[in-house]
């Protein structure tokens, strides 16, 4: 199976529309219907006008109605895969992938390895399998590759959730352990357990807050925007991208930014990861 990106698919068509506006005239003009004559011309009046009791309850109503409804999209979101979280999650790994949360496992790793799942009774070599079972090993792996190193030899890397990404000597037996198994493995694959290689940087940059906000809220926006970015590129083969640096330290409330490190793109290496050692945001 190829990797499937979930959170590019479409909400689900079947969640309830929500609102307000909607709810209410619905509830008045069901109201309203009850009544002929003067007693409906009467009660119009009385709806007409805002500070009525009734057409208060009326309101009470109609919110407390369109609350319902997400409350109900909100419990249907939560049984599919793309939503779930917690111990909703906990269930559907179990119930439909076999698969319990290791220790310490958060959320968006657990999500990752569920994905995996399917293909982890391949015993052909298939390089999802052997991702699988390598983040099954321990909840400290962050991130994996599998790979045909020459015949016969699959090349495994592993980067870490600890520090800088660097596996720990322990984590490598961890997982090495978990592929040895023959029914992870075929019988003629060789498999080499290595760590990622790490490429420090640092971002730097001097933003120049737009008049009006407070500067000290619009740097650190930056800065949090900056440090998610930072994570999000911190796995084995991927770039760090100036530009896509510029943008996340580029907010509606900055008026400019002077970008100091990194001076180039970091561009994705085999077996490579960057890590970002610092981030500092100045005026």
């Amino acid at each position: 199976m190829t990797a499937i990106d979930i959170s590019q698919l479409p909400a689900p068509d079947f969640l309830a529309q929500i609102d307000y506006e909607t709810e209410l005239a619905d509830l008045s003009n069901g109201l309203i219907a009850m009544f002929e004559g003067e007693a409906q011309e009467q009660l119009i009046e009385t709806l007409n006008r805002d500070s009525e009791p009734l057409t208060k309850m009326i309101q009470m109503v109609a919110y407390r109605a369109m609350m319902k409804r997400q409350e109900f999209n909100d419990r249907c979101r939560s049984l599919l895969l793309a939503y779930a979280s917690g111990s909703t999650l906990d269930h559907i790994g179990v119930t439909y992938y076999a698969t319990e949360r290791l220790s310490e496992e958060l959320d968006a790793a657990y999500l990752e390895r569920l994905l995996l799942a399917p293909d982890r009774h391949s015993t052909a070599g298939a390089e999802r399998s052997y991702k699988y079972h390598a983040r099954s090993a321990s909840s400290d792996v962050r991130d994996v590759t599998a790979e045909n190193a020459g015949a016969g030899t699959v090349r495994v890397t592993v980067l870490s959730t600890q520090g800088d990404g660097t596996a720990s000597p322990e984590l490598l037996t961890q997982v090495t352990t978990a592929l040895t198994p023959e029914a992870v493995r075929p019988l003629t694959d060789t498999v080499l357990v290595e760590s990622s290689s790490i490429r420090p940087y640092q971002i730097r940059a001097i933003v120049t807050p737009a008049s009006g906000p407070d500067s000290t809220l619009v740097i650190q926006q930056s800065i949090d925007r900056a440090t998610a970015y930072a994570e999000r590129r911190h796995r084995i083969g991927l770039s760090v991208i100036r530009d896509a640096v510029l943008s996340a330290l580029w907010t509606d409330q900055v008026e400019n930014v002077v970008l100091l490190e990194p001076l180039a793109d970091l561009p994705a290496l085999p077996h490579n990861a960057c890590f970002c050692t610092s981030i500092e945001v100045t005026q």
